[in-house]
């Protein structure tokens, strides 16, 4: 299956179906499950209903619990075979029986059972992205093994890996990478999911993409790698994941900045000290970008190959700007070239000038009559793009011009607050916010600056915006607060600021999950301690009527089951389907899971609704280490109880 993998990987689906036809033929179940999704989605193989029943059908039969719910749901739709209702039921059932979570939720069972925010009417790709930020690596799974093609982009060229890697989702990466989602994709903003990893601190995740083959060393629209910012934002894990798995130390961005100096700049000193432990040096000043003649730069629009291509339709002085050629931006200027001449993109020559953090181009371009207000394309300024890369000098002037710090959002409903926030830098956040940028205005979806920093688990950034007094329990379109996407983060710095200015350590969303629920769904240890030091309940249930310990132990991360175990979280609560913790991880296969439950005096003897105990599901969903494990605590177990 190894070869099947690596087929995928590449995106040669059919050199995949053609390594699969005689392994599903000789009774492999995985095989014939995955030769069906490619017949459901046409990959490699025309796309043929009637072909994926059969090989569903047959994985079905051999108790393959993903092809049983996909079986499911060609009986539900009557694709490739006539409609049937009670058979859709019935497969649903065999597959929830083996804990299979997308046949749980069908049948209105086990964790996290609700469907997608916003899924009604959504297309396959609005389903995909939507299961992405609700943590459902089974509901990826299901919607990739349903046709949903993994790297189908938005309007933006965004891909679901790279919302999975910006939002930290591990395991819906993974899920995403096996069935060939690209890891090195970038979307129309230069932006990859290795890049979004590495800014937004997600060091597992970054790992994860390094081994699926991402370039460590990629770059952005300004020439940043990866290591370039995750120095400049401070995230010292991260660049030893980077640092470890071969990234350049000296590697420059189109400024000529290095990791070194970008930390240095933005005052990481976390961060720099670690870079100089692996043998950077301070560097030099970079020099400017040697002279072109105006001349060479028409012949770089009307030539040939990638550069021709690139500055295609643009503006001379765009280019110029675009490339730091001050003396080319002056003579042209005296010529009276166009000051707000547009390229295909709605960008001028101030906008890209602005983007790059060329200030005296800046300067220039300004004295020259430049509109500061000017908005390409995708809505963005010149200072939300000076503001998003970092270039407080830029920021700085462009303010003093009169760029709108409270303007409209660009096309992504992001603020220039906003794209301060999420290009870090200290300098653009104080001159943005001393301009008088509201802190609390908010996307359309209810994110406010807050909610974006404490996401990204950034401390200082929560706390500049805490200081201008910005609401800690504002709520999203959702009814999530900052705390309860800080929980979610990996850092748990965020975490212990807003909790220090009073957030509340309960506040539920829609769904009735808390702060302390996503700490322990993700396995954020540090921030699950936080969170109870502070008087988190850890008995809070969700609307399905999960507790913190069922969904860290459904997850398997045996760390925060333990500590909840030590908060007195109840080993024996059950959630509304009449499980518990014990039975959630034995279904799931979560061995140290099960060892902490069980040290921690989980009982084995419980029964569910269907009368299992937790060694029947683990047994049932072909754990057979698991159930071992608890057959023999047979002696041990507390007087049976059936729900």
């Amino acid at each position: 299956m190894d070869a099947v993998k690596a087929a995928v990987r590449v995106r040669d689906y059919a050199r995949a179906a053609q390594l699969l036809k005689p392994l599903a033929e000789q009774g492999d179940a995985e095989a014939q499950y995955r030769l069906a999704a490619m017949y459901r989605a046409g990959q490699g193989v025309p796309k043929d209903h009637e072909t994926a029943f059969r090989w569903l059908k047959a994985a079905a039969a051999a108790g393959h619990a993903k092809a049983q719910y996909n079986l499911g749901v060609m009986y539900e739709n009557g694709w490739g075979t006539d409609p049937d209702p009670g058979a859709a039921l019935a497969w649903y059932r065999k597959s929830a029986d083996q804990g299979y979570g997308m046949a749980r939720a069908k049948l209105k069972e086990g964790v996290a059972a609700a469907p997608p925010k916003d899924a009604g009417g959504a297309s396959p790709r609005e389903r995909l992205f939507a299961a992405v930020r609700d943590g459902r690596a089974d509901l990826v799974e299901a919607l990739l093994g349903e046709g949903a093609a993994p790297d189908a982009a938005d309007d933006h060229g965004r891909t679901a890996l790279m919302e999975a890697a910006e939002r930290g989702e591990l395991e819906a990466a993974r899920t995403l990478l096996a069935h060939g989602a690209r890891p090195d994709a970038h979307d129309h903003f230069g932006d990859g999911p290795l890049l979004l990893a590495a800014r937004w601190n997600h060091p597992r995740t970054t790992g994860l993409l390094l081994k699926a083959g991402a370039a460590v060393d990629a770059r952005d629209a300004n020439g940043n790698t990866p290591l370039i910012l995750a120095a400049a934002q401070g995230h010292v894990g991260v660049m030893g994941v980077l640092l470890d798995a071969g990234a350049d130390l000296n590697a420059a961005n189109k400024k000529g900045e290095s990791a070194l100096a970008a930390a240095e700049r933005r005052d990481r000193t976390a961060a720099a000290a670690a870079l100089k432990r692996r043998g950077a040096t301070s560097p030099e000043a970079a020099p400017p970008a040697p002279p072109m003649r105006l001349e060479d730069l028409e012949a770089l629009r009307a030539g040939k190959g990638e550069e021709a291509r690139l500055y295609a339709g643009w503006p001379t002085l765009t280019v110029a700007a675009w490339r730091g050629q001050e003396e080319a931006v002056k003579a042209l200027l005296k010529r009276k070239a166009p000051v707000d001449a547009r390229d295909p993109e709605g960008h001028t020559a101030l906008s890209r000038a602005a983007w790059q953090g060329h200030a005296d181009i800046v300067r220039a371009l300004l004295a020259a009559g430049a509109t500061p207000e000017v908005r390409a394309d995708d809505g963005r300024t010149p200072l939300s793009l000076a503001a998003e890369t970092g270039h407080a000098d830029v920021v700085k002037r462009l303010l003093a011009a009169g760029a709108a710090v409270n303007g409209a959002p660009d096309a992504g409903g992001r603020t220039v607050l906003m794209a301060a926030v999420r290009g870090g830098d200290p300098g653009v956040l104080r001159a943005v916010l001393k301009a008088g940028a509201r802190p609390d205005a908010a996307q359309e979806d209810g994110t406010t600056p807050l909610m974006l920093a404490a996401r990204g688990g950034d401390a200082e950034v929560v706390q500049a915006l805490l200081g201008r007094r910005a609401r800690v329990d504002a709520r999203d379109r959702e009814g999530r607060t900052a705390l309860w996407f800080a929980a979610g983060a990996e850092d748990p710095g965020a975490v212990t600021a807003l909790l220090a200015k009073g957030a509340a350590v309960d506040a539920a969303d829609g769904e009735g999950v808390t702060p302390l629920h996503e700490a322990a769904r993700r396995g954020r240890t540090r921030a699950v301690d936080a969170l109870l030091d502070h008087g988190a309940a850890p008995g809070a249930r969700t609307r399905t009527g999960n507790t913190a310990l069922m969904l860290a132990a459904d997850a398997g991360h045996a760390d925060a089951v333990r500590r909840l175990l030590q908060a007195k979280a109840d080993p024996d609560a059950r959630n509304d389907t009449g499980l518990t913790a014990l039975m959630l991880a034995a279904r799931a296969g979560r061995m140290e899971a099960v060892e902490a439950l069980l040290a921690g005096g989980a009982d084995p003897g419980l029964r569910n609704r269907r009368r299992e105990r937790a060694e029947d599901l683990a047994r049932g969903a072909g754990h057979d280490d698991v159930a071992a494990l608890l057959g023999q605590h047979k002696g041990k177990r507390k007087v049976l109880g059936v729900f």
